[in-house]
């Protein structure tokens, strides 16, 4: 079945990949990357919904007489779709992770584009991180691939939680729950 939205996400994706790594792929070689199990499966499944335009955001709501209200983000009042969410929204919890996130990879000399896009997040089980004599870092590579997913799912759940309405007055429980977990690693 022919799915011009998805496609259309797919090669902005391959092309975000090659811009952050210099890499050529092919569409192939993203779905099979979608498979690798060092990213968890339900982060793995979230990232084929997203590039599916899967989950019900945006303009989803905006043909459902009674739910139109529902395609704009609460907290910014725009449209929320996925890109919104995991990278714009003024909501609390996104700026506070990807920073979190940024320092943790900032301990392995790595770093995220200053201008994040969702076609580099979605594109993550693809990058690769190389070594000076342009060998791939196998252990860079996994660190980079897993917490930028890791982190954009976060992210999702947190506005599941917000959206969902749970108690808006102090930050979403996962997010606590997720800083405990890091604070102990550290």
């Amino acid at each position: 079945r022919d799915r011009p939205r998805t496609q259309k996400l797919v090669e902005e994706v391959i092309a975000a990949v090659e811009r952050a790594d210099g890499n050529q792929c092919k569409e192939s070689a993203l779905w099979q990357a979608l498979r690798n199990e060092a990213i968890e499966k339900r982060v793995r499944d979230f990232l084929w919904k997203t590039l599916h335009g899967a989950h019900r955001v945006g303009r989803y709501w905006d043909h459902i007489p009674g739910w139109e209200e529902r395609a704009l983000c609460r907290a910014c009042g725009t449209t929320e779709d996925m890109e919104h969410i995991l990278l714009k929204c003024s909501a609390p919890g996104q700026e506070l992770i990807w920073k979190l996130s940024c320092a943790l990879l900032a301990k392995r000399a790595l770093t995220l584009p200053r201008e994040m896009t969702l076609a580099f997040v979605l594109g993550s089980p693809l990058h690769e991180q190389k070594r000076e004599d342009g060998s791939v870092n196998r252990g860079d590579t996994r660190l980079l691939r897993i917490v930028v997913s890791e982190t954009a799912y976060l992210i999702w759940k947190l506005r599941c939680e917000r959206v969902i309405e749970w108690d808006r007055t102090r930050p979403g429980r996962t997010l606590l729950r997720n800083l405990k977990i890091n604070g102990r690693r550290q």
